[in-house]
């Protein structure tokens, strides 16, 4: 081969390879655009979410998620996390419907509606009470993984992607914490346990545990079948479900009380 036609291959060749990076760029199709910033994901320091169950308002402190309204109590850390994992994952498509007569037919009128609203820590003090993300979660989507919503101000409908309106609709209960009793087992010295009549108590001294005032201890055997397990129970327990007072039944309260 003379080196002219090798010039010209390789010509051919750029060209080729230059036309081919061009097709892949111009065919992927459009990022969609997000649902809320990413900034706002990581950093939310609190959510109102108002609707047909009622208002929640969230608030962060540190790392921890406590409601402050209708009343003051830890949140459930996994109802919280889905609504910031679908800010972060959230991308909406093109615009379904810009006529409001229509958005009952998504799930957005104003009696069906979940509102949503996040912050940020730091507001301007031009607009303290204006949200980073403001928007109404409608019906499911078409998609598995899609939900209807308009944000405030606007009547435009879109499908969002990257999560389910069950995220954001929740009774009251949905959001409170499920752990009734939460304790670091290092900082355990004394605990007992009463069944009906019968109580025992056990004590921890010099990193040793024995029953009641007694100076034997327990064997390793002892502690590790027995004692430890009660601990796993009980430092951490979780309940199934947890109903504000004024949902439980009235003969079931009378119980309680």
């Amino acid at each position: 081969m003379n080196a002219g036609f090798l010039k010209r291959l390789a010509a051919i060749l750029v060209v080729l390879a230059v036309l081919g990076a061009a097709l892949v760029f111009f065919s992927r199709p459009p990022e969609r655009r997000r649902l809320a910033s990413e900034a706002l994901a990581q950093n939310a320091s609190r959510l109102e979410l108002s609707g047909p169950q009622g208002r929640v308002l969230l608030a962060r402190s540190s790392f921890t998620w406590n409601l402050e309204a209708p009343f003051a109590y830890p949140a459930d850390s996994s109802s919280v996390q889905a609504v910031l994992d679908v800010l972060r994952e959230g991308r909406l498509s093109d615009e379904l419907s810009g006529d409001p007569s229509r958005h009952a037919l998504f799930g957005l009128s104003g009696s069906s509606a979940t509102r949503v609203r996040a912050w940020q820590p730091w507001k301007p003090p031009s607009a303290p009470e204006r949200a980073d993300a403001d928007f109404y979660v409608g019906k499911e989507g078409l998609d598995a993984d899609g939900f209807y919503l308009r944000f405030a101000e606007s009547p435009s409908v879109f499908q969002a992607k990257g999560g389910s309106a069950a995220a954001f609709a929740k009774p009251l209960g949905g959001w409170l914490s499920k752990t009734v009793c939460s304790i670091a087992t290092d900082s355990l010295e004394r605990f007992s346990i009463r069944l009906g009549p019968d109580k025992v108590a056990l004590g921890k001294s010099d990193g040793r545990w024995h029953v009641g005032n007694a100076a034997r201890s327990l064997s390793t055997s002892t502690v590790e079948q027995i004692v430890q397990p009660a601990l796993t129970f009980f430092l951490r327990f979780d309940a199934d479900r947890i109903l504000p007072l004024a949902e439980i039944p009235a003969a079931a309260r009378a119980l309680l009380e």
